[in-house]
């Protein structure tokens, strides 16, 4: 299809006002509606003069829809269409209009919403494009169709309702259209219509299809469209599908609601809408437990991922402490070996030992000093800011400590590198001895 001149939105916007909007979509800086390319030759190729090669001719409910939109046909929405969406506009009806009452559907299609609506006790009528889909909406349903387009159709009304469903995207000119559903309702009617609502969804909105949805409107949009067309009181709610959006509205006054259909709908009809409003009772608390499943199933998700990051803090911690054996026992077996050698040098040794116990000592004397001075900067810090002269004094008295402190290691160091000459001195002098015991002399 091609795209042919510039579109413009219903609301007159044009040029620079539909500015960049979602895939080919352009979006009206007026009302946020979306605009399909195909918009502004839209009611050249939408009307139906040849039931064989028309748009809405009878190969696009035989053909296009279940081909190229993967969605059902017409002999399969026949069926399912009668036991879920057919019923939840019909509750949706008789929650604001009473039966007896007259009632138009643009866009029939099959015509099973219409036929619904008379075993409701409405006297109801429909209206589509295509010869081929009218014959089978009679055949099968044995109802009522008028062939639109709806301005140049046969119908005249006054209706109390008329109820356009998925049909309000595909118009060339929604304005006009509905402009026209006005003059059609009787004084106090009702519009009632189904549309997908654009909520600011991305390129990957399956509702996103030019050919056939020339306008996809904002709930805000709709809005300023029906009262641009004389509607005065207009109700916008969710749809049966989380993508539509379900609006009423009325000429004047204000959209009157009964909590309950009316007891004398005929059984039939009464079971089938009681038996939809179980089912999604059923569906809610189905929706529910699964809720509660999934939370759960995320918190025991959770629970298994903390215990694995446990388990991998406790097997590194593990490994750190093998190494940490690891090293403790090769440091034992070098003071082992130190302790050996030791025990081998003589008396000198033992009041270098001293000498290195008493600076241990004094050492140890130092560092408890040190940690004594560590917990008053400590307590001090605590004690806030009035403190501060006092924690750099103790800081200072610390630095000397810590001098002090370097300064015995320092002479430990001396001592026992002192400790070491001495002990090469007496290894020379005992070689010397063995070699004299053996004769050889001191060479």
């Amino acid at each position: 299809m091609s795209e042919g001149p510039e579109p413009r939105c219903w609301c007159g916007a044009g040029g620079r006002e539909l500015r960049a909007g979602v895939g080919v979509y352009r979006r009206c800086r007026r009302c946020g509606t979306l605009v399909s390319p195909r918009a502004a030759a839209a009611a050249a190729y939408l009307e139906v003069t040849d039931d064989d090669e028309g748009f809405y001719g009878k190969r696009y409910w035989f053909d296009h829809v279940p081909r190229e939109q993967g969605l059902p046909g017409l002999e399969e929405r026949a069926r399912s269409d009668l036991t879920e969406r057919a019923l939840d506009w019909l509750e949706r009806l008789l929650a604001v209009l009473e039966p007896p009452a007259a009632v138009l559907e643009l866009g029939c299609a099959h015509g099973g919403f219409v036929h619904l609506l008379e075993a409701a006790g409405y006297r109801a009528e429909g209206l589509e494009m295509s010869p081929a889909v009218i014959d089978f909406a009679r055949r099968r349903f044995g109802v009522t169709v008028h062939r639109g387009p709806l301005e140049r159709s046969a119908v005249a009304g006054p209706y109390d309702a008329i109820a356009a469903m998925d049909v309000l995207e595909h118009l060339p000119q929604p304005l006009v259209t509905v402009e026209h559903c006005r003059r059609l309702l009787a004084a106090g009617g009702l519009l009632l219509l189904q549309t997908p609502c654009y909520r600011g969804e991305d390129a990957s909105w399956p509702m996103l299809i030019p050919d056939d949805h020339l306008f996809l409107f904002t709930e805000d949009g709709v809005r300023r469209l029906l009262r641009r067309a004389g509607f005065r009181a207009v109700e916008v709610s969710p749809g049966l599908f989380p993508y539509d959006m379900f609006v009423v509205a009325r000429r004047a006054g204000t959209i009157r609601r009964r909590r309950q259909p009316r007891a004398g709908l005929p059984p039939l009809v009464a079971a089938l809408l009681d038996g939809r409003r179980r089912a999604l009772e059923l569906d809610g608390n189905q929706r529910d437990q699964e809720a509660e499943i999934a939370r759960l199933e995320e918190e025991l998700a959770a629970v298994d991922g903390d215990r694995r990051a446990k388990d991998e803090v406790i097997a590194r911690l593990e490994e750190e402490l093998a190494a940490v054996d690891g090293d403790r026992r090769a440091k034992d077996e070098a003071i082992a070996w130190l302790e050996r050698e030791r025990r081998a040098i003589d008396g000198d040794r033992r009041a270098k030992d001293e000498a290195m116990a008493r600076l241990a000592g004094e050492l140890k004397t130092l560092e408890a000093e040190l940690r004594a001075r560590d917990r008053e900067i400590r307590r001090l810090t605590r004690d806030g800011e009035a403190r501060r002269e006092a924690i750099a004094g103790l800081r200072r008295e610390r630095a000397a400590l810590e001098s002090m402190v370097r300064d015995k290691e320092r002479e430990l160091r001396a001592l026992y590198a002192h400790l070491a000459q001495l002990e090469a001195r007496w290894h020379r002098r005992l070689l010397r001895a063995a070699r004299r015991m053996l004769g050889g002399g001191d060479r």
